[in-house]
């Protein structure tokens, strides 16, 4: 069996995440401190594996408050697929998704998400850090989700603390951006 092979959907219909997915998005991460926007990278993959969209935040680099890394990784895998829905799709985030991306999933039928870290550890972290900048939603994005299979729609998933010390070391990141 190759690398590539053993992750993906099996035979079963389980979503097994590659690493490397998660590891792409927590790179994108690090590249928005240089624009001093919150530290979150994203992805969006076929269920083949394929990268279909990139995105990293860029609120402060666009001077748009919607430009989160979740969304623009959805807007692109969308324009290169041609179609708004992206069904059997799995966005990989280095962070959970705020409401407004949580919501973006939830329209465009992503199969699930995987995330890094999640809303718990910005908590812990803004509790043990006073000097720490980020705002915080206390919706989970699991909520969202979770409202899909109260409608009868497919119920998304949710993977989460994939590469978990990447992703708080990205987090803690955040701590430079604000001394």
């Amino acid at each position: 069996m190759s690398e590539q092979s053993a992750y993906g959907y099996t035979e079963s219909g389980l979503y097994i995440p590659n690493p490397a997915h998660m590891a792409r998005a927590i790179e994108l991460g690090h590249a928005c401190i240089e624009t001093d926007d919150h530290p979150v990278g994203a992805i969006v993959v076929s269920a083949t594996g394929e990268i279909l969209g990139e995105g990293k935040n860029e609120v402060h680099a666009r001077q748009d408050p919607t430009a989160h890394a979740e969304r623009i990784a959805i807007d692109v895998a969308a324009q290169n697929v041609g179609r708004a829905g992206l069904k059997d799709g799995v966005l990989f985030t280095s962070h959970e998704c705020c409401p407004m991306c949580s919501g973006a999933v939830v329209n465009t039928k992503l199969a699930g998400v995987v995330c890094s870290t999640d809303v718990d550890d910005i908590t812990d972290l803004l509790a043990r850090r006073q000097d720490m900048k980020w705002r915080s939603n206390t919706m989970r994005m699991a909520t969202i989700l979770n409202g899909r299979r109260e409608s009868g729609m497919p119920q998304q998933f949710m993977i989460g603390s994939l590469h978990y010390q990447s992703g708080l070391v990205l987090l803690e990141r955040t701590i430079e951006l604000a001394v």
